[in-house]
């Protein structure tokens, strides 16, 4: 199913629309009343008929979504079927009960990644008591919660959240990666970083992000040998702009400023690419203080 989705998904992308409708009706009897296959089925009627024709089944499809997961993969088929603001008036108006409030994450959460934290707040602050501690979404909840007062720089707060979500789910490798995270890039505490970090490790020990955590968290508290082994496996398996920046901070802290400057401009490569500012910045201010023979700046 997940290849599947990723093929119909691919080809809606690409404008291959009849392709698509013909790979769903193949499938109809297998993946046909499923939440994310009806949400392409409207996607496409949506293309190839009209915003009217996809309606009742984009209604069906958010109605029948389960999960937070199942929501969210549901609103961004939506959202590529219509504009942003309809799509979320939309989402609003087919979810009741309990798939109103996975409704409301969704939205968030997509809110959150427009870069509109305060409206993504707001709308976690107002739907945030109606979801019951035993919800199977509230540590999605919670996380998203941490992760939009991380975002509007109320890191204390964001600290709070993630350590409540951790009271809950002591062993959440996203939790605990995104904590001590903050902790050590943020806060600059990365002592308090350290066993977070080291914890999501053991539970996660091939996961990249939560080896540049660790490596990053390592780092700051002088361990540069551990460090630097962390962060090269990091970029070696999922290279980000992020973990380029630091696995170069631990090359430099070595002597390595021809190796550094190597990793530096792939990181700033991956934030244009991304359009990661913050990164960006960091980069080019490292690379501004760098002494650049002719040779490397080739």
């Amino acid at each position: 199913r997940q290849i599947l989705a990723e093929l119909v998904a691919l080809m809606l992308d690409l404008g291959q629309v009849e392709q698509a409708t013909t790979l769903l009706d193949a499938n109809q009897e297998q993946v046909g009343s499923l939440p994310l296959f009806l949400a392409f089925r409207g996607r496409a009627l949506a293309a190839t008929v009209s915003l009217e024709a996809a309606d009742p089944v984009f209604a069906q499809a958010v109605q029948s979504s389960a999960s937070f997961l199942e929501m969210v993969a549901v609103a961004r088929q939506i959202a590529r079927g219509e504009a942003a603001n309809e799509a979320i008036a939309d989402l609003e108006r087919w979810a009741s009960g309990e798939s109103a409030k996975l409704a409301q994450l969704a939205i968030a959460l997509m809110l959150d990644e427009a870069g509109e934290h305060a409206s993504a707040l707001e709308r976690l602050r107002r739907i945030g008591p109606a979801i019951a501690e035993s919800a199977p979404y509230r540590q999605q909840y919670n996380q998203m919660l941490a992760s939009v007062l991380h975002s509007l720089g109320d890191h204390e707060q964001a600290l709070q959240v993630y350590r409540q979500a951790l009271e809950a789910d002591p062993n959440d490798v996203v939790t605990l990666n995104n904590a001590a995270y903050m902790l050590a890039q943020d806060l600059g505490r990365p002592d308090e970083a350290l066993p977070m970090a080291q914890r999501a490790l053991q539970l996660a020990p091939d996961n990249p992000m939560v080896m540049d955590t660790l490596g990053w968290s390592l780092l700051q508290v002088g361990q540069v040998e551990s460090a630097l082994d962390l962060l090269r496996r990091s970029v070696n398996i999922r290279p980000s702009a992020a973990s380029c920046l630091h696995l170069a901070e631990a090359m430099l802290r070595q002597g390595d400023q021809r190796g550094a400057l190597a990793v530096l401009n792939r990181a700033k490569a991956l934030a244009e690419q991304s359009n990661n500012e913050q990164v960006l910045l960091a980069v080019n201010q490292r690379l501004g203080g760098l002494d650049r023979t002719p040779e490397d700046a080739q």
